[in-house]
């Protein structure tokens, strides 16, 4: 694996450059007029590695921003793809991770105490890795 990969080791520094290399992908396809063309495709991968990666990666890490930074990755989704929950590609592997993000949507404060206090819960009470699934 690259060490220098933003999806394999987690930082900040590495969240923010694979949020920062999605906007840009984004950003110049748009500037080539190309963006209504590859919609779906340049959505996909904001729903992917822009929000969905980026926020579970986040809220598995260290935490050094805490709220702010969720906050920041919704706005920044909202503000590019705000309908991408009824996409054809937006595709969750169970019910809980669609009701985490369901969520998030709604109200990040929520979904951050919840979602802290369960990992929490499933780390250090029951005993369950940190993965996310």
């Amino acid at each position: 694996q690259n060490p220098n990969s933003t999806v394999h080791t987690i930082s900040m520094d590495r969240l923010y450059d694979r949020m920062k290399a999605c906007e840009m992908v984004y950003e110049e396809v748009n500037r080539l007029g190309l963006l209504e063309r590859y919609r779906e495709e340049i959505e996909s991968l904001f729903i992917y590695l822009y929000f969905k990666n980026t926020l579970f990666s986040y809220m598995l890490s260290d935490r050094k921003e805490h709220l702010s930074f969720v906050l920041k990755l919704k706005k920044g989704m909202l503000r590019y793809f705000p309908e991408f929950r009824s996409s054809k590609y937006y595709r969750v592997p169970d019910a809980e991770e669609a009701g985490m993000i369901d969520l998030c949507m709604k109200n990040a404060g929520i979904f951050y105490l919840y979602y802290s206090a369960l990992w929490f819960y499933r780390r250090h009470i029951r005993g369950v890795g940190g993965k996310h699934h």
